[in-house]
């Protein structure tokens, strides 16, 4: 499985995962906590879309790039 593969993975739990909180929890606090979620999700799909597509970035700094992301 590659790097992209197991992000695609990762973003498809997180939203099911948000999903699942969404409509079980109904407060303040979850409501805070999916809204965080939610921007995390958006982060990781677009950072995730934009070292798949650069074509102008080099192996290495994708490679530097995703390196903060540990699996």
């Amino acid at each position: 499985m590659t790097k992209y593969e197991k992000f695609d993975r990762l973003i498809r739990e997180l939203e099911i995962t948000g999903s699942e909180l969404k409509k079980n929890w109904n407060s303040d606090a979850s409501a805070v906590f999916c809204s965080s979620l939610d921007d995390s999700i958006h982060y990781i799909r677009k950072m995730t879309e934009r070292f798949r597509d650069d074509p102008a970035m080099k192996t290495e700094e994708k490679k530097s790039a995703l390196s903060d992301f540990s699996f």
